[in-house]
């Protein structure tokens, strides 16, 4: 019976492969021979020249590469089954070998692995508890999931033939891991992960496992429909599961011993070396490359991934499933680059990178702030640029055929048809998006319908923008950047000699015109024709964005696009001639400082780019803008004309054209060091034609100078910004020289800018400011200026923000201590009065004897005034702010020697331009002025009484009041008219602020109403105005109610 059942199963294996209708039966092809069981795994001898082998388990076939299978790796029923082996060559097949009986017998009763591995969630489980077992209804929820979970893995581990003994005890072991707090090293991790060998969990057998718990694990904590894609595609799941796990094994398998130690001394000692970084890295990548997973590998997941993908968006993915293997075939070579790149890398490399990118910053030292900055090198940075790059051309020449492969992946047919395939599914998305208004939804559906079908237009498209930059930077290599590091060295130095710059010069034009050159190869009229057709792709939602109606613009576009492509052909055809014969000039002739010197050569180009054929190019290209374009009728009906409109402006630009060709022929034939004076008025005639048709005084960057403020050497400016608007000063050098420009800005919110522009509008050099304190930006910026001509200075900052700006000249008189300082008396105030922010006022000071002064400011409420007291031949000897009340400073008990002269650098930080005053003092004077009134000297008063009171200009007043009884007390001043505007603060014995009256009253007195004080205690009125004079008016305490 048994022998019957062998040759129904031969018969039957025969009949399904000739049923396939791919393979044919091949008699020539030998059968597999020595085949045979051992334990689980079925092997046989190769067949020679074999392609693969077709395992068959009853009627079910396995595809397999070597010559071994392990039958763990298939679930099968319990029972006998029937095992043959077939050769697979080309299209055709062997016969079935012996049939073999391989016996499935469970291993485990499930029952017996959940009672078992229940106490692994809870000592207190055990099947069959009932609700009543549990106190509440979240615990029975708890085990209830617990009991799945538990019944999920013992029938898989019993459908993969395990042991009763190895399924409980992988269960716990691996259990045990996820919850022990004793995995400290990868060593640690390694000796866990044996436990895979030890319980012999195949990758099938784990994968298979996991899948089923994971089943039950996501039953109601995850998306319906993502778990119908990964029950419906169990399979898939399930074998790309192995890979991953098969791939993580044998990477763990592969890991030297010495690798393991290195990491795990790293984590103890919390320290590792570069020389160790890259013996890990080193190990890991080869690790990673021999065990990357295969294109089938990747295929099996991509198909896993769009299955499940389909499943979840309700998107039809059997499209993308066609391309699974073209997008497994491009992930693993991205992978093998990847892989290559990373073990290409050395430490000597990364040493060198380190070293460049250190160079790249250099301290500069910045005079104001007696301190250095930082800033980029940008040689440096070129330098960094082109060891980069140089290795990546060295890495793409090593690998040409990984890339030349590469290459031809993206030229794949797949490409296109997966570019087609997303612009479908997101137009589906779109239509099926109710938040999207339909008339939008047309309109951007058109959009990608056009895109959809332009694939050929972009990639020919990109295919020149490729080449082109391809090819600039292999002029960029073969010339180590020399055009960018000759134009450098040409800013950065001060002076040349003649011979030395005519050289430099020389370099920068050769390589200017190298570079132009591998440019403009790539564009003629057919490149520009590409370029004008992918350009022409986006314009339908530009007219739809801009609200264009009744324009056929598809139609204008394709009439005049190829007129536009052969007007830009010719401009090159021009440029390239215009160059090349830039390329003869003599440039050491061009050094002087006759300005024929330069018109000279200029003209020479000129002439010898206007030959008879370009002439006639430029006249041709004058007609194809008139005549093929603007003579359109779609064209003239948009711009409004007629075609004799059109023949009057073309009638006017060939006469300016030939006029200009005419006079540049006549002038090359000039003697240009000695011009007759008619000759001098045609050349001035031209050069302000050429002024007048490229520049003005609103540019192609929008900017105007109409409200520009006058500055001049040494003055100091002030303005407010304005809303984050650009402010532009105009400044005309009186000398050419560098200048130092100066800059203070109060305002920590939003930091400031500055630009130099020249009258046309076009940036210069730039800078933004440094924040120093808690109050001020500032910048010190140097720019040569070239006598005589206009520039324009743009100031951005924060709206309502006080600016001071200062122009010096390095040629001018420097400012020093002794040629600003204003002499002082000793006991005299002196009024401090500054009419820009951040302005520093300087007084000298002689003492008469040795001994202590006090130097202090009083006044000005609202004022935050500094001082430094300055030896000259010794430097700062003090540096004095807020020692007083009210923001003050006070220098007490100061010793100034007899005969020396002292400079006071006083500054105020405040965003007032309040007056303030100051007065030095003997130490020994005794009580200061009442001027200088301070709670110390304040004035006593009494309830029931009237005050009068006289305060100077930017002075305190200070009271002392006292009450004999608690109660509300009214304070108020009694000014007639609204010509003063007093105001009251009120303080306590401890001079903490406590209330301030300000306006409350009529005529902007003040007036503190029914305010309580208590009996017995002290307190303080300071009293002052915001009034620029001094002023007299009376207040008023009132008896208490």
């Amino acid at each position: 019976m048994k022998k019957f059942l062998q040759i129904m199963i031969l018969l039957v294996s025969v009949f399904m492969l000739v049923s396939c209708g791919d393979k044919t039966p091949d008699l020539t092809i030998e059968v597999p021979a020595n085949v045979a069981i051992n334990g689980d795994i079925l092997s046989w001898d190769a067949v020679e020249d074999a392609d693969s082998y077709l395992v068959y388990i009853d009627s079910l076939s396995i595809e397999v590469d070597g010559t071994s299978f392990n039958l763990l790796n298939e679930p099968m029923s319990v029972g006998e089954h029937m095992i043959s082996v077939v050769a697979v060559k080309g299209e055709s097949f062997s016969l079935p070998s012996t049939v073999l009986t391989y016996t499935v017998v469970i291993l485990a009763n499930p029952a017996t692995i959940v009672s078992a591995i229940i106490e692994d969630f809870d000592l207190t489980y055990e099947p069959g508890l009932i609700q009543s077992d549990f106190s509440n209804e979240w615990d029975y929820e708890n085990y209830l999931r617990a009991l799945e979970i538990a019944q999920a893995y013992a029938d898989a581990s019993a459908n993969v033939r395990m042991t009763e003994a190895n399924a409980i005890g992988f269960f716990s072991d691996f259990m045990n891991m996820t919850q022990s707090n004793d995995i400290e090293s990868l060593d640690d991790l390694m000796d866990e992960m044996e436990m895979f060998e030890t319980y012999n969990m195949t990758p099938y057998a784990t994968a298979y496992v996991l899948y089923n718990v994971a089943l039950v694990g996501m039953d109601g904590d995850i998306d319906q429909e993502f778990l119908d894609a990964f029950t419906d595609n169990e399979e898939l799941v399930i074998q790309s599961l192995e890979m991953v796990l098969d791939f993580l094994m044998t990477v763990k398998n592969s890991i030297p011993a010495n690798v393991i130690t290195t990491i795990d001394g790293s984590i103890t000692s919390q320290e590792i070396t570069n020389a160790e970084i890259f013996l890990i890295k080193d190990e890991m990548v080869t690790i990673l490359k021999d065990n990357l997973p295969s294109i089938d590998d990747f295929t099996i997941l991509y198909t896993t991934l769009f299955y499940v993908a389909g499943a979840i968006t309700g998107e039809n993915m059997a499209s993308y499933n066609e391309h699974a293997s073209y997008l497994a075939e491009v992930n693993h070579l991205e992978f093998d680059l990847v892989l290559s790149m990373l073990d290409d890398i050395t430490l000597t490399m990364i040493n060198e990178l380190k070293t460049l990118v250190e160079n790249m910053t250099v301290e500069v030292y910045n005079p104001i702030w007696d301190s250095y900055y930082s800033e980029t090198d940008p040689k440096a940075s070129i330098d960094l640029i082109l060891y980069i790059a140089t290795y990546i051309d060295d890495f793409k020449t090593t690998n040409s055929a990984k890339f030349d492969m590469f290459d031809t992946l993206m030229q794949d047919d797949s490409a296109e048809a997966l570019y087609g395939i997303v612009i479908d599914n997101i137009i589906s998305q779109i239509e099926n998006d109710v938040n999207v208004p339909a008339e939008q939804k047309t309109d951007v559906i058109a959009m990608l319908n056009e895109f959809k079908g332009e694939y050929d237009t972009i990639i020919a498209a990109k295919d020149i923008i490729e080449e082109i930059g391809l090819n600039a930077f292999a002029e960029f290599m073969d010339s180590e950047a020399s055009l960018i590091m000759n134009i450098l060295t040409l800013n950065e130095a001060e002076e040349f000699e003649a011979a030395e710059l005519a050289a430099l010069i020389e370099d920068i034009f050769s390589d200017a015109i190298s570079l132009n050159s591998v440019v403009t190869d790539e564009l003629d009229q057919a490149a520009f024709q590409t370029l004008l057709n992918f350009m022409k792709i986006p314009l339908p939602m530009m007219f739809v964005m801009y609200a264009v109606q009744d324009v056929d613009y598809e139609t204008i576009y394709d009439d005049i696009s190829p007129y536009i492509a052969e007007l830009l052909a010719n401009a090159i055809v021009l440029e390239k001639a215009f160059i090349n014969n830039l390329d003869d000039i003599d440039v050491s002739g061009l050094i002087g400082d006759d300005a024929s010197i330069m018109l000279t050569p200029l003209l020479d180009v000129l002439t010898a780019t206007l030959t008879p054929a370009n002439e006639t190019l430029i006249m041709d290209s004058i007609d194809i803008i008139f005549d093929d374009i603007l003579k359109q009728s779609d064209i003239l009906l948009l711009e409004d004309m007629t075609i004799s409109e059109v023949n009057d402006a073309k009638a006017l630009v060939v006469e300016d054209v030939e006029f200009y060709i005419d006079e540049i022929q006549a002038m090359s034939t000039w003697d240009l060091s000695d011009l007759t004076p008619e000759q001098q008025e045609r050349i001035d005639a031209i050069v302000l034609l050429i002024d007048e048709l490229f520049n003005s005084n609103s540019n192609n960057n929008g900017i105007t100078f109409d409200n520009s403020i006058p500055i001049f050497e040494g003055e100091k400016q002030m303005l407010y910004m304005n809303d984050f608007e650009e402010q532009y000063y105009e400044f005309v050098a009186g000398e050419s020289v560098s200048h130092r420009i100066f800059g203070y800005y109060s305002q920590n919110s939003y930091t400031p800018e500055l630009v130099i522009y020249d009258v046309y509008g076009y940036p210069m050099d730039m800078t933004m400011f440094e924040y120093h304190d808690s109050k001020v930006y500032s910048c010190m910026f140097e720019f040569y200026f070239i006598e005589g001509e206009t520039y324009y200075i743009g100031i951005r900052g924060a709206s309502n923000v006080p600016f001071t700006l200062e122009i010096r000249s390095f040629n001018s008189e420097p400012k020093t201590l002794e040629n600003q300082a204003v002499p002082v008396i000793l006991g005299e105030s002196y009024d401090v009065i500054f009419d820009i922010f951040f302005d520093a006022n300087i007084y000298s000071f002689i003492p008469e004897v040795d001994g202590q002064y006090d130097i202090y400011s009083y006044g000005g409420y609202y004022n935050d005034p500094s001082l430094l007291i300055i030896e000259d031949s010794i430097g700062v000897l003090g540096e004095f702010d807020n020692e007083a009340d009210n923001n003050n400073f006070y220098a007490d008990d100061f010793f100034l020697e007899a005969g020396h002269t002292y400079y006071l650098l006083i500054t105020d930080d405040s965003d007032y331009l309040t007056p303030f005053s100051f007065i030095i003092t003997p130490y020994d004077e005794g009580e200061p002025d009442p001027a200088t009134s301070s709670f110390d000297t304040a004035i006593p008063v009494s309830a029931g009484q009237t005050i009068e009171t006289t305060i100077m200009q930017g002075k305190i007043i200070y009271y002392i009041f006292e009450p004999t009884t608690s109660g509300y007390y009214d304070i108020y001043s009694t000014c007639p008219d609204d010509s003063i505007d007093p105001v009251l603060d009120l303080y306590n014995s401890t001079f903490d602020f406590l209330d301030q009256a300000d306006d409350e009253g009529t005529n902007w007195n003040f007036y503190m109403d029914d305010y309580y004080f208590f009996a017995d205690q002290t307190y303080y009125f300071a009293v002052f105005t915001y009034d620029y004079s001094t002023v007299t008016f009376s207040f008023v305490v009132s008896d208490p109610s």
